[in-house]
């Protein structure tokens, strides 16, 4: 699926399950007692996904000891558009969107 320098570090440096693979596309869910939001993203390339980015924390880097605490969008996806080129898409995801908010924070 992915160049063998990529399989090698997938297999020998980041944390089994860090990433989902694709070829077709991912399915992302934003669920909250508010309500709920589903994206699914269908894209025709390798692609590596992160997973809950925001929630599992699975850069110990970006954390509040370190003094790097942050909201950290929910999902990163990188597209492979050749063997070692890929495009980055970030994902976050909310329930509501209010007034406010579009103003705010989505403009």
């Amino acid at each position: 699926m992915f160049s063998v320098e990529i399989e090698y570090r997938l297999q020998n440096v980041f944390q089994k399950d860090f990433f989902s693979k694709s070829d077709s596309g991912f399915q992302f869910v934003e669920d909250e007692r508010n309500g709920q939001m589903v994206l699914k993203f269908i894209i025709h390339n390798h692609s590596l996904c992160i997973m809950n980015l925001d929630k599992q924390n699975p850069i110990p880097f970006l954390n509040q000891q370190k003094g790097f605490y942050a909201r950290r969008a929910d999902y990163g996806l990188f597209e492979f558009t050749s063997d070692n080129i890929c495009r980055l898409h970030i994902f976050e995801m909310t329930t509501t969107v209010s007034q406010g908010k579009w103003e705010t924070k989505i403009i």
